[in-house]
């Protein structure tokens, strides 16, 4: 596999420095405001960095979303996520060096389990 790295042609999985994965959701819709209080990461490598970001949903689609948490995860533990929120869109992003499993958010450690 060859990809993109600025304007150069690199081959995946070679060289001395491992290349980062990003992958960001799409918006997640929640049938009321709400605020997700739980996360867990699951991934082949860790450290893996979590981003979350919530906002209200407008005429005109996404609105404000604001950037909730970035947080460094090192392991497959379940965290925490702030609270002091509700929102009606939530949107997830994961980065890191590895392959990234999955990623949930969830309003209880429950919830997560069932997934």
């Amino acid at each position: 596999l060859f990809v993109f790295s600025g304007v150069n042609v690199q081959k995946w999985d070679a060289g001395s420095l491992p290349m980062t994965v990003l992958h960001r959701s799409k918006v997640f819709r929640q049938p009321r405001a709400s605020n997700a209080s739980v996360a867990e990461v699951i991934a082949d490598d860790y450290p893996v960095t979590f981003k979350l970001w919530a906002g209200q949903h407008s005429s005109d689609g996404w609105s404000a979303g604001a950037l909730k948490l970035t947080r460094e995860v090192t392991g497959r533990k379940v965290f925490k996520l702030p609270g002091g929120y509700t929102a009606e869109d939530m949107q997830i992003e994961v980065s890191g060096t590895g392959a990234i499993v999955a990623a949930v958010a969830a309003g209880s450690v429950s919830e997560i389990r069932e997934t």
